[in-house]
């Protein structure tokens, strides 16, 4: 091993944080990896290799070393699809995960398989995560599968640990390109709501839902796995073979077995962390939330920016994007809630699978959007305990001003500690 983690903290002055953090320079960590390679190779990985684009101005991309030609089995990733077959000169484009996190990195096993590695935080919530859905993986198949990121192995020595997951596409790109029809969109929402509704089953709470941590089980090309050009990951959706999972445990936290998903709270502070567009439940001053409801208004923030310009077209949406957004924690649906709606409804309307969905123009916020419009009086009846419920005048006009200023929310927080919550204008 080259170093250890409190000798890399030294070398670097950086004792207050976990090295190779977000804020770690690329090319620092792109060292600590490559001095790792061969304790990799030992364990059964080859790392990326470095290929100079340009050596004059340091211009490098990471690639793989072989190229995998088996039969794809789960939980590993469709690969290609390129009209050239270009796709393995292109496969580590750039710096490859390693760009978004420098405790990410690319490598293939001796079937040279593609994988990702992850350095793990020890004694950490995203620790015991990792171990608990490694054992999981272990019993998962095409038709259990539970939209999680699969963990096919975890590796040790005497200083680090790393979680192994199959290399699948994610980064927002998992929408590219656009569905070509309704049901391939419904889909995709069901995915990801069945893998929070086993995340909380099992009382894990994510704390960072958002577009970038949503993965699909194909990759390719950057430039050209994204376009309609790569007809692979069209057949793959259309034919359902396409799977999707939520990813990136680094800021979980895993409560005891017998936390109760309605009565759970926990001090707002838990909160901060995370997706920087926060639900409601966390934005007016509030000293404690419950952390799985905040979890279904995130995913519903993100099902909103990528989807409700499509709730004219496809009635069940604007209920179920309201049901995940209202204001109303005690009224807001649970993940698995929001799956069986979905999934109930969806059965009774048949006839909307088919339709081309309109890709999204200028997104409108969630707060604003008008989830019910076009709804018909008979769905509107029919849904109406699902109805979006916006915060009091009071809330909105006074409270949440208050709250952009340090001395504003002490302020806000300072009155809820002797006010009941139950008073109208703090509701």
């Amino acid at each position: 091993m080259p170093f250890t983690a409190a000798e890399w903290e030294r070398q670097q002055g950086r004792d207050d944080y976990f090295f190779l953090d977000r804020n770690t320079d690329i090319r620092e960590a792109l060292v600590w990896w490559n001095n790792l390679s061969p304790w990799f190779q030992s364990q059964g990985y080859t790392v990326y290799e470095k290929e100079y684009i340009d050596r004059k101005v340091d211009w490098y991309r990471y690639k793989p070393t072989a190229t995998f030609s088996g039969e794809t089995c789960f939980p590993y990733a469709y690969i290609g699809g390129e009209p050239d077959g270009r796709c393995y000169d292109q496969l580590g484009c750039g710096l490859g995960v390693a760009r978004r996190h420098p405790r990410l990195i690319f490598a293939q096993d001796s079937e040279s398989r593609h994988v990702c590695i992850k350095l793990l935080r020890p004694n950490s919530d995203e620790f015991k995560i990792i171990n608990f859905l490694h054992q999981q993986t272990k019993s998962w198949n095409e038709k259990n599968f539970p939209c999680v990121a699969p963990v096919l192995n975890i590796l040790s020595n005497e200083s680090f640990h790393f979680a192994v997951f199959p290399r699948w596409d994610g980064g927002s790109c998992e929408v590219l390109p656009w569905f070509n029809t309704m049901g391939e969109v419904l889909n995709f929402i069901e995915s990801i709501l069945k893998g929070l509704s086993y995340l909380h089953d099992n009382r894990i709470f994510h704390r960072d839902i958002h577009e970038g941590n949503f993965l699909t089980s194909h990759f390719g090309c950057p430039y050209e796995s994204h376009s309609i050009s790569n007809q692979l990951r069209q057949q793959l959706r259309s034919s359902g073979q396409m799977m999707y999972a939520l990813t990136d445990f680094d800021l979980s936290l895993m409560l005891p077995a017998e936390t109760d998903l309605r009565s759970c709270w926990l001090p707002i502070a838990e909160s901060y962390p995370g997706t920087d567009d926060k639900p409601y439940g966390v934005l007016h001053g509030e000293l404690s939330f419950n952390p799985f409801a905040y979890d279904v208004g995130c995913l519903g923030i993100a099902l909103s920016s990528m989807f409700q310009h499509l709730c004219p077209s496809l009635p069940l949406l604007g209920p179920l994007l309201s049901g995940m957004l209202t204001s109303n924690i005690d009224e807001r649906l649970t993940a698995r809630e929001a799956l069986e709606f979905l999934t109930e409804n969806r059965r009774a309307m048949p006839e909307y699978e088919t339709l081309q969905p309109s890709e999204a123009g200028y997104a409108t916020n969630w707060e604003c959007c008008d989830h019910w419009l076009s709804l018909s009086p008979m769905l509107t009846a029919k849904w109406a305990r699902y109805k979006f419920e916006h915060p009091s005048y009071f809330m909105q006009q006074v409270v949440a001003p208050l709250c952009q200023r340090v001395w504003g929310l002490k302020l806000v927080q300072f009155v809820r500690r002797f006010v009941s919550f139950k008073l109208v204008l703090l509701k």
